[in-house]
């Protein structure tokens, strides 16, 4: 699900890093799928963070290069 919805992010700064998931998005695309939405609504919030923090972790490395 998250791999269908990467576009869906949420982003801020002159960077444009992402600070979060665009939910109503990534729901709207999880009902189109078929999924129950009740189960995305508690699903994908669980998941964003460690989502964020992999690709601030990897923006950051490629800063280092």
């Amino acid at each position: 699900m998250l791999k269908r919805g990467q576009g869906q992010l949420r982003r801020a700064g002159m960077a444009g890093l992402p600070t979060g998931l665009d939910l109503p998005a990534l729901l709207l695309i999880g009902e189109d799928l078929g999924y129950d939405r009740r189960a995305l609504a508690l699903l994908l919030p669980m998941a964003e963070p460690g989502m964020l923090e992999a690709i601030h972790r990897r923006a950051a490395d490629g800063a280092k290069e």
